[in-house]
């Protein structure tokens, strides 16, 4: 009988425990993360969201993301529209604080999301095997967005693992949408990476941050890692209000980026397989966001913010997510080899010569807010000015581009509602002869987050 009551005691902790734990996460307010353990100076946070989406298209071309996808032009999916009700965007993380050691502090993050899917699903009238429609919404694959650890170290910060890329200083100039990010014309890549920051202050309110990284080849067989680098200033004494979709309201200092990204692919040389021919790509970007109207003391309530980001460059086609405007690779009739490149990077002309994808973008975007919430409305667009040349057939599309107007409001602390009104548009051009395809998208978003 002693044995048994010992246990229920022991049971009783265990379940008080939880409950506390849940009680913690439940009644949070509006923190960036929850701490579930503070003790002998190690901290373990938690934070995420329950994300419930309702989305109405005009065509059948997207899923829940719409990235830098083409609109379907002809047959079924382009004339029947679609609706999808999905919880797959919704993501936790764990967040692990070490004690300082010597004067440097060190972090563990993980951060994993329900975007995943294997095997994609197939539309019926496309034949072959797919992943049920049901199986994709309700049973979702677990993926990974972020794993990395970081050490801090006065002005000098090291990353090491998987986090936003370098170029576009990502995410802080990400265009806040209701659609699940990215829209067209926007740069969104997490990759994994060994990265270096250093930050200075010229006064107290300005502020220089400098960043190198290299980081996970777009192909392998380059022998060789892609690598960015950038320069970073902002101004505390301009800020303005700004969040994403499901971030925490706050203000922000005007602020300007500027960086820069390198990627070396190969083909074999004629006539010597076993000699490489390099072909270097480049881009550059800059960034900004500018208060047009400040806000007054912490709150936000009343401030506009502008956010606008150009890029230009050949071969970083990696940057836009779904981008494909050019068919894959295939043999080229001059050699056996075929590159293995993700589609949108490289292509082979009309004289059966390497050719890497040009491309440029631009996004702009006003945020305005409100006591409880906040309107966003923006432009997007992702052009190539050669990607008709590489292989044209009735799937070349060489513009990508999205315009959008969305309200976010918060009920509580803790709940957010989006609505948004979209239009995405597809220019193909099939040997010379151009055409455009639209989707418009009606969207609403419910938010749950801790």
């Amino acid at each position: 009988m002693g044995i048994a009551i010992k246990k229920c005691i022991m049971l009783t902790k265990k379940i008080s425990l939880a409950a506390a734990t849940l009680f913690a996460l439940v009644s949070s307010v509006a923190r960036a993360e929850v701490v579930l353990l503070d003790k002998d100076d190690w901290k373990f946070g938690m934070s995420g969201f329950v994300e419930f989406d309702g989305i109405g298209d005009s065509t059948s071309s997207f899923t829940e993301v719409v990235g830098n996808a083409a609109v379907k032009a002809t047959g079924y999916d382009a004339n029947v529209g679609r609706t999808q009700f999905s919880m797959r965007n919704s993501r936790f993380a764990l967040n692990v604080l070490a004690p300082e050691n010597d004067g440097v502090k060190s972090r563990g993050y993980l951060e994993m999301d329900f975007l995943g899917y294997d095997p994609a699903p197939t539309d019926a009238f496309a034949g072959g095997a797919a992943n049920s429609e049901g199986s994709y919404y309700t049973n979702p694959t677990l993926r990974i967005r972020h794993a990395y650890m970081s050490s801090t170290s006065g002005k000098s910060q090291l990353l090491v693992g998987q986090y936003w890329s370098l170029f576009g200083w990502q995410p802080t100039y990400v265009l806040t949408t209701v659609s699940v990010a990215p829209v067209s014309g926007t740069v969104y890549e997490r990759t994994p990476q060994i990265t270096y920051t250093y930050t200075t202050t010229s006064s107290e309110n300005h502020q220089l941050v400098a960043a190198a990284s290299v980081s996970r080849p777009n192909q392998r067989a380059s022998g060789l890692p892609n690598f960015e680098a950038g320069l970073k200033w902002s101004c505390s004494e301009k800020k303005s209000g700004f969040a994403s979709a499901n971030s925490d309201i706050k203000n922000v200092p005007m602020s300007v980026g500027l960086s820069g990204a390198l990627r070396d692919y190969t083909t074999p040389t004629n006539g010597a397989d076993a000699v490489q021919t390099h072909h270097t790509a480049s881009a550059v970007a800059i960034d900004a966001q500018v208060p047009l109207i400040t806000a007054k003391g912490d709150s936000p309530e009343g401030s506009l913010t502008l956010t606008a980001e150009y890029t230009t460059g050949e071969g970083y086609g990696d940057q836009f997510p779904s981008w494909g405007g050019t068919p894959a690779l295939s043999n080229a009739a001059a050699t056996p080899y075929s590159p293995n490149l993700d589609k949108g990077l490289a292509g082979y002309d009309s004289n059966l010569t390497f050719t890497l994808v040009k491309l440029d973008s631009a996004n702009v975007q006003l945020q305005y807010h409100l006591a409880k919430g906040y309107f966003d409305v923006g432009y997007g667009l992702l052009h190539s000015s050669n990607a008709s040349g590489l292989g044209a057939s009735a799937t070349t599309y060489d513009r990508a581009e999205s315009t959008f107007v969305n309200y976010f409001h918060n009920c509580t602390k803790q709940i957010r509602v989006g609505l948004e009104y979209a239009q995405f548009r597809t220019r193909y051009n099939n040997n010379g002869a151009t055409s455009f395809a639209t989707d418009t998208r009606e969207m609403l978003a419910t938010y749950y987050r801790f």
